[in-house]
């Protein structure tokens, strides 16, 4: 392992922690054509971090290079001024936030499965409106001046079937189940966790097991292959 000196005060509040690069995180690097300086300035001045695993002691940090590309470096803690450099890539934010969301959500069906189907809903929507204004300026303007709505489940499938040629619904399991958390989300955002038919919403562990598990089928052929082999 090759070891280099770097300032992530703003990650960890050390004004200079030891970072170890392995061989195998080298040998991506170079394969990915990523410079061990441009890893430091991620390092130091960092989009965002974010708690990937605190069980294995693992963060995730980004930097965005330019309006399409973001750095992704993902740490394990050693010791408080001692990080191991795991793996470094680029990918595109969408796909990035939407797979940590829908891990942060899974990580809360325990503690409160209603959360976790709102915040599986959340990053379906921003997943599907960031992915689409990411085609082009007229998609974004279609986003950004509320064109066009990805909580309308249908007209989504419809926008993702004539611009990009992908079936969303083609689990019609998984899309029914989709429908449904959608329809739990709406009543436990905006009426007091009360449907039309006025009954209550009621999600318990497995409902919100089987909702996240219909957003990753229904979103596979676009997160398949995130994060890249480390």
């Amino acid at each position: 392992m090759e070891e280099t000196t770097a300032n992530l005060k703003n990650v960890i509040g050390s004004t200079a922690p030891r970072l170890i690069f392995t061989t195998h995180a080298r040998e991506r690097m170079r394969d990915r054509g990523l410079e061990p300086d441009l890893l430091e300035k991620a390092l130091a001045s960092p989009g965002k971090i974010i708690d990937q695993s605190v069980e294995r002691g693992q963060i995730i940090v980004t930097y965005r290079i330019d309006s399409k590309e973001v750095l992704v470096v993902v740490l394990k803690k050693v010791s408080d001024d001692t990080f191991k450099v795991l793996t470094a890539f680029c990918n595109d934010d969408a796909r990035m936030i939407c797979k940590i969301n829908i891990d942060r959500a899974r990580n809360l069906i325990k503690y409160d499965p209603g959360a976790a189907i709102i915040l599986g809903v959340s990053a379906f929507e921003a997943f599907c409106s960031d992915h689409f204004s990411a085609l082009g300026d007229f998609e974004k303007y279609l986003v950004d001046s509320r064109r066009i709505s990805f909580q309308q489940l249908d007209a989504a499938k419809e926008i993702f079937r004539i611009r990009m040629g992908v079936n969303l619904s083609g689990d019609a399991e998984s899309w029914e189940m989709l429908h449904n958390v959608f329809k739990a989300r709406h009543a436990l955002v905006h009426c007091g966790g009360a449907l039309k038919d006025g009954t209550l919403v009621h999600i318990d562990e497995k409902v919100a097991e089987r909702g996240l598990e219909a957003i990753e089928t229904i979103l596979h052929p676009f997160l398949e292959g995130y994060p890249p082999s480390t």
